[in-house]
């Protein structure tokens, strides 16, 4: 009947939705993107609008620590920026030398071209952090509250009211550019995370590598054990394999998130 072909039919959208869901929540695993974000329009605040029963001054010092709230943030925002800068660049250091080191002169091995595929992925993500934390340290268009616009006012009252149009104008203007300069940083920090969990397992194969070569006419089965990994020299037909497989899947998931749009807007079609 035509309901069962269309729950068949919603059923199936339903599953290659949840399948190509899947499929990004897997690459934002490995290569995490920047969160979804809009920008907001808030409604100018004029002094005629101005109208409360708690008094003006109480709306006024509100209106003025939300002001300087917003700033607080934005320097911390930067603060965490500028930290990941410096903590990237030594890490970067670190990390490349060790591996120049231990390709230098030396027989290259399993261990030798994993530490070596690792660095990479470390570089990669550093270079992501420094570029998304350097964009979150960019100029960016601040309001600020000018007092040289009050000295006019004829009265107490007319000069908070005054200034609390223009704490809110401003607050509402700075909310925008700050909230950039937050995504930027949370996406920093989000590759940041992968390149301590990169290091870690960059280190475990380091000490692996170490044990390796700490006493070669040891018998322990242990470092034989260790010693047979690394000098394991995969078969080209495998490595062309291994390359076909994963030229496959990266098709799959570029072809999915293609016509991810036309699946998505056939559901409410069916329905």
């Amino acid at each position: 009947s035509y309901s069962s072909r269309n729950s068949k039919t919603i059923g199936r959208s339903m599953n290659t939705r949840d399948f190509i869901h899947m499929i990004n929540k897997c690459v934002d695993f490995f290569w995490p993107l920047l969160p979804s974000w809009q920008p907001q329009m808030f409604p100018e605040a004029k002094e005629g609008e101005i109208e409360t029963s708690v008094g003006v001054k109480a709306v006024y010092d509100l209106v003025e620590k939300a002001y300087h709230e917003e700033f607080d943030r934005m320097r911390v925002i930067e603060s965490k920026a500028s930290m990941f800068i410096g903590t990237t660049t030594f890490m970067a250091t670190f990390v490349i030398g060790i591996s120049t080191f231990l390709a230098k002169g030396q027989t290259i091995g399993l261990f030798i071209m994993v530490l070596s595929f690792l660095a990479f992925c470390i570089c990669l993500f550093m270079t992501r952090v420094l570029y998304l934390s350097i964009k979150a340290l960019e100029r960016s268009v601040i309001f600020l509250v000018n007092p040289i616009d009050f000295y006019k006012a004829k009265s107490k009252e007319a000069f908070m009211k005054e200034a609390i149009c223009q704490f809110i104008n401003a607050t509402n203007q700075n909310h925008n550019p700050i909230n950039k300069k937050m995504n930027y940083v949370i996406a920093a920090q989000r590759y940041f995370k992968r390149v301590l969990f990169t290091l870690g397992l960059y280190a475990l194969v380091l000490l692996f590598y170490t044990v390796c070569h700490y006493d070669d006419n040891s018998g322990s089965p242990l470092i034989k054990a260790i010693k047979a990994v690394n000098d394991f020299k995969p078969e080209p037909w495998l490595i062309i394999i291994i390359f076909g497989i994963s030229t496959f899947a990266i098709m799959a998931v570029v072809l999915s998130c293609l016509f991810a749009p036309s699946v998505s807007k056939s559901v409410p079609n069916d329905r």
